[in-house]
C-alpha cells in the first residue's frame, strides 16, 4: 500500500508516528510537510489516521 494523499497539496503524506500495532498491521498518524499550502495559507496541517495493512 502507498502513501495516502493531502487532498490539498495532492502529494504522499508522511508517517508522523505509529499508534496501536493489530494482527494485520497498525494504525498511523501521517501528515503533510508541504510549506506553502494554498488552503491552510502557509504551512500545510493535514492529518489522517489511517490503518496500514503488513500482510
Amino acid at each position: 500500500m502507498g502513501r495516502p494523499t493531502c487532498p490539498h497539496c495532492h502529494v504522499g503524506l508522511w508517517e508522523k508516528s505509529r499508534e496501536k500495532q493489530e494482527r494485520y498491521g497498525y494504525w498511523g498518524v501521517f501528515e503533510c510537510k508541504i510549506s506553502r499550502c494554498s488552503t491552510c495559507r502557509g504551512k500545510c496541517t493535514h492529518v489522517v489516521k489511517e490503518f496500514v495493512s503488513t500482510s
